[in-house]
């Protein structure tokens, strides 16, 4: 199956749904009531009214009267969603929240702390500014014998390990835990070893689709490189990239099943049962 994906399809923004949620919004407020950020500021400028009227601003082409101390208030909402269920036009309120940053992105006014951090993501592949020749050492950490399958080779499944699981301690242990069952399981498993890249989601909170569409379609091409009909994730925020948004960043499927962990062991408990 080809994916549209790796054509580079041009993408429009904002898209219609995005239109859509913005008129249907009235400005009820209920959804301050809810807002975790509202709450602990009590700042007007914070509420999800407010940065519908921003997002409407950069729509009517009045971004450039923006200033950039008002632009940041895009990135103090911690995109939790809260919002999003007390709505009751169930309005798709986080994608108006990523819109907004990518418009603040784009029109050069996001808070400039955050220009550094996205130079070393870019730059590593990771957002911790670690050497990318370190993303299976975990394994060495864990005192893992046999490292087959951490280099990439042809195999049914990837497992995609994730930044935070490969570069941090505290969640190294649920790698360890993913290679065991996969072994149990006698899967036919592979990493991408050094060649995965951070799965996007940080660049998308950032503002920066084209940076966050041009890891996923690496990742993408990783994947198929090692002929893989399947891709297993650990973590919450890969398997939210690959399953919600990497088929809207690319502009077509993916050409793999994504499942998380506890899906693929489901499946094998369902087959015992």
């Amino acid at each position: 199956m080809e994916v549209l994906a790796l054509k580079r399809k041009s993408e429009a923004l904002p898209k219609r749904y995005h239109v859509l949620n913005l008129d249907t919004c009235m400005r009820c407020t209920l959804c301050a009531n809810i807002c975790p950020t509202y709450i602990a500021s009590g700042d007007l400028k914070v509420a999800p009214a407010s940065r519908i009227k921003l997002i409407k601003s950069f729509m009517e082409g009045k971004g450039e009267n923006l200033t950039r101390e008002l632009c940041t208030e895009a990135f103090r909402c911690t995109l939790c969603g809260r919002c999003m269920e007390s709505c009751p036009f169930s309005i798709r309120t986080v994608d108006l929240w990523y819109l907004l940053r990518y418009y603040t992105c784009k029109a050069g006014k996001r808070p400039e702390t955050l220009d550094s951090f996205e130079e070393r993501l870019l730059s590593n592949r990771n957002p911790y500014g670690a050497d990318s020749s370190l993303r299976t050492y975990w394994a060495e950490m864990l005192g893992i014998s046999d490292p087959s399958g951490l280099t990439p080779r042809k195999a049914k499944v990837v497992l995609f390990m994730g930044c935070t699981p490969a570069y941090r301690s505290v969640a190294q242990d649920t790698l360890g835990a993913a290679v065991a069952l996969l072994n149990k399981l006698k899967e036919s498993w592979t990493t991408l070893g050094n060649d995965e890249w951070c799965c996007g989601c940080p660049l998308l909170m950032l503002g920066n689709r084209e940076a966050a569409a041009e890891f996923a379609r690496h990742n993408v091409e990783a994947v198929k490189a090692v002929d893989a009909s399947v891709l297993v994730t650990i973590c919450a925020t890969c398997y939210k990239m690959f399953k919600l948004e990497y088929e809207e960043l690319l502009g077509g499927p993916l050409p793999f099943k994504v499942l998380h962990l506890t899906e693929l062991l489901s499946k094998y408990v369902t087959e015992l049962n």
